[in-house]
């Protein structure tokens, strides 16, 4: 009998033995915290990836102090960081799951978020976040109000509200760039007409200047393969400021350009009264660096632009016995 004690002590003890020797179940973060680290973490890490705007603008980054994160662009956010992560691209789901493991918004001028958890280079914290757990009331659930529901569907109304104001300006700014490329378009267009070796010009230029520098028009007469007299005339306002009257007055016998009704050259220089081929009238903003900028010397700082010229065009023509020959 005392044996047979004996093998069950010896028993007893070394299952206990083996029991207490397992190692611990590890426990993972949630899904959406550790996809949220990884998406902050991957952006800081590369500095000019996915998580970062194509004109070097950050979208999404944590903030000076590491103890949260910042949305600088919701729209961007949502459309080239969340759908990288996430099986969607609904900014205001992004903040209701936040709002669902404790973050808090911080700022009222930016979509910044904290977690006392949720800290950078601190990622084995992150299992410590778990879901809010809601306490039994004994009112009935439809006359119980939660403010943390009432505080997360206006941070949702107020996301939606700032993607759409980004999207305006998104459009905005293309529609801008549009228009910039049709003004392209149509310089280079009156370049090719105006390099033609048959063509008829009689035309107004206004150089860009810089501060500081006088400003200046350009008037030019070329017609029938002939003229190109081009005459510089120094101007005592700017051009720029407000809107002013130049005029072109052609006939058979002279071209006179005027400013504000005063006339500016003379009565004649030499170039035939274009009329073999139709003309036509039309304005363009172009690069004169190739041939009115000290042939080359002075560059355009095209990091002013946009270049925007606004010209009002009245037509007055007085024909007698001739077909009408401007378009």
């Amino acid at each position: 009998m005392a044996a047979r004690f004996s093998q069950l002590d010896q028993d007893t003890t070394s299952k206990s033995s083996s029991s207490s020797t397992k190692t611990p179940r590890t426990k993972c973060p949630a899904p959406f915290l550790s996809k949220t680290y990884d998406l902050l973490e991957e952006g800081g890490a590369h500095g000019s990836g996915d998580d970062h705007h194509p004109h070097g603008r950050k979208i999404v980054s944590w903030n000076a102090d590491g103890n949260g994160f910042v949305v600088w662009s919701p729209a961007e956010f949502s459309e080239l960081t969340l759908p990288r992560f996430f099986k969607h691209n609904n900014f205001s789901s992004f903040i209701r799951q936040l709002n669902t493991y404790g973050f808090k918004k911080t700022s009222s001028k930016q979509w910044e978020f904290k977690h006392d958890r949720f800290l950078k280079g601190r990622r084995h914290m992150l299992f410590e976040i778990t879901r809010k757990k809601y306490e039994p009331s004994m009112f009935p659930t439809c006359l119980r109000a939660s403010s943390d529901q009432e505080n997360a569907a206006a941070d949702m109304e107020e996301a939606g509200c700032l993607i759409l104001m980004e999207e305006n300006k998104n459009l905005r700014r293309e529609k801008l760039e549009l228009q910039v490329q049709i003004a392209q378009f149509k310089a280079l267009e009156t370049n090719y007409l105006l390099k033609k070796e048959h063509h008829d010009e009689i035309n107004f230029e206004f150089l860009g200047k810089i501060t500081g520098e006088p400003n200046f028009l350009h008037t030019i007469g070329f017609s029938h393969g002939k003229g190109s007299k081009e005459q510089q005339f120094y101007l005592r306002f700017d051009p720029t400021k407000a809107f002013h009257a130049y005029s072109i007055v052609w006939n058979q016998e002279r071209i006179v350009f005027s400013v504000e009704k005063i006339s500016v050259n003379r009565p004649t220089f030499g170039v035939l009264f274009p009329d073999k081929q139709p003309m036509r009238i039309c304005y363009s903003l172009k690069s004169a660096e190739d041939c009115a900028a000290r042939g080359g010397l002075v560059k355009t700082d095209r990091t002013q632009a946009p270049f925007i010229a606004c010209i009002n065009f009245k037509v007055k023509q007085l024909i007698v016995g001739k077909t009408c020959l401007c378009n």
